[in-house]
């Protein structure tokens, strides 16, 4: 995927985003425990409005069931605070089981 790939709102395109914090917005620091700062907040600083970074607004820029963005980007039962690499991971995994 390159920069340009981007531009457009996918999961394929956030999972490059994260992996790559030069295409972050100026200022963005990512914090898991804070919706703003998250992977969904990072998404809609990009893609959206900044204050729709919420689950349901997630799971409606990238057209996928609520269920499987809550899985994605909240249920984190095995660590504490997950690293956008993390998320980046989860998010390749999702993509893969749905080819």
């Amino acid at each position: 995927m390159s920069r340009r790939d981007t531009a457009t709102p996918s999961l394929s395109a956030l999972s490059f985003i994260l992996r790559h914090p030069e295409l972050w917005p100026d200022g963005f620091e990512f914090d898991w425990a804070n919706c703003r700062t998250c992977a969904m907040g990072l998404a809609a600083s990009i893609w959206g409005d900044e204050r729709n970074h919420f689950v349901q607004d997630i799971k409606r820029l990238f057209r996928i069931p609520l269920l499987e963005a809550e899985e994605i980007f909240c249920r984190w039962t095995d660590q504490r605070n997950p690293t956008p690499a993390d998320i980046a991971d989860r998010i390749d995994k999702y993509l893969e089981a749905k080819r």
